[in-house]
């Protein structure tokens, strides 16, 4: 069984009525983000086996709910706070989107030191997909694993469900003190998105001929959260004007707070910052 017919997407009713509430129209200034990269040494790293080779249960296991991660016996060194990585994704925690190549977002608080992050997709059937480790700067902020940017990373097949594992390693000779996050993923065709969706009697509006901001918007009120705050976040970074920039960073904040888990995200990213490095660091673990 899929995912979809597990856990049902939000109508975009309910996501129109959410953005009517939360999103009147404000126009203001805000500075642009100044981009930064660093590149570091990759650390090997172990025992990453359970996410690439799955186990007995994950077959039957439905959508995975864990948006944050965190806990007692995270060490400070990894990232300090109890919720100390959080994954950008809709409240049921299925990202629906409509990138074969998605661009995922979670934020991290600081650390001492540079830590590693695995990425891991897996399909419905459970078999891997996908892995990645980058290295991430001990910066405290969103980090973006755009897979478009990645020349190994596969084209995912719409209409298909994946499940998607961040895993910060704290300590690489310890693997159970990794700070998990994971969610579920489906890529799906916009124009068969929208004819599931109970839509008003209005002519069909195509994206392309809206403004990026409207664009956005669009997203959010046919029930494609994830593609919403993919494009706020681009343009509350990188948006051509002040005016542009100002309403992105007002819709990004107010889509999080509308979310109980996330808007203490809101609350961090209020001013824009530079997104965490990212340096490739190999893979951690072989696989076919």
């Amino acid at each position: 069984m899929v995912i979809r017919q597990l856990f049902p997407f939000p109508k975009a009713h309910v996501w129109a009525l959410s953005l009517a509430a939360t999103l009147p129209l404000v126009m203001g200034s805000t500075a642009a983000v100044a981009q930064t990269q660093t590149a570091k040494n990759s650390k090997p790293l172990s025992n990453s086996e359970s996410l690439l080779r799955g186990s007995s249960s994950s077959a039957n296991r439905g959508a995975p709910r864990r948006r944050l991660g965190g806990g007692s016996r995270i060490p400070q060194s990894c990232a300090e706070g109890p919720q100390s990585m959080a994954m950008i994704a809709p409240a049921d925690n299925v990202t629906v989107t409509t990138s074969i190549q998605p661009s995922l977002m979670l934020w991290v608080n600081q650390s001492s030191d540079a830590r590693d992050l695995e990425f891991v997709v897996r399909d419905a059937a459970d078999e891997p997909v996908y892995h990645k480790v980058v290295t991430l700067s001990d910066e405290a902020g969103l980090v973006t694993l755009d897979m478009s940017e990645w020349n190994d990373a596969p084209r995912l097949t719409q209409g298909e469900d994946y499940y998607v594992y961040m895993s910060l390693v704290c300590d690489a000779s310890d693997r159970s003190k990794d700070i998990v996050v994971e969610g579920a993923l489906s890529p799906v065709d916009y124009d068969s998105w929208l004819a599931l969706e109970p839509m008003d009697p209005e002519p069909a509006v195509s994206l392309g001929d809206l403004a990026p901001i409207a664009q956005a918007e669009r997203y959010a009120e046919v029930g494609l959260w994830h593609d919403a705050m993919a494009q706020l976040n681009q343009l509350r970074q990188e948006g051509e004007t002040v005016a542009i920039r100002q309403e992105a960073q007002r819709q990004w904040q107010a889509l999080l707070e509308a979310d109980d888990e996330l808007a203490v995200i809101a609350e961090a990213t209020k001013q824009v910052m530079s997104p965490v490095a990212i340096a490739e660091a190999g893979e951690a673990y072989s696989f076919e």
